[in-house]
């Protein structure tokens, strides 16, 4: 039960690592500054160019959402 970031070289996104590398999303840093994902919302496996991604939905403690996409080595975040 480690946790790990992504391969980046700034991490942006913290993840419970189980039978997955980056199973779960937990953390979210932004400017440097780590925030805790209160609820996370798997949206599922989809597939761009023959690269496959998840997708989940992710509401901070302070009610901001994000989408996050979880390449295979990398994460992206795009908040709502």
């Amino acid at each position: 039960m480690s946790e790990s970031g992504t391969k980046n070289t700034e991490k942006i996104v913290r993840a419970y690592s189980g039978s997955r590398l980056d199973e779960t999303p937990r953390f979210i840093v932004l400017d440097g500054k780590e925030y805790p994902i209160k609820e996370i919302f798997p949206l599922g496996l989809s597939n761009e160019f023959g690269e496959y991604y998840r997708v989940y939905l992710a509401k901070l403690e302070d009610g901001r959402t994000f989408k996050l996409i979880q390449w295979e080595d990398r994460w992206s975040v795009i908040e709502f």
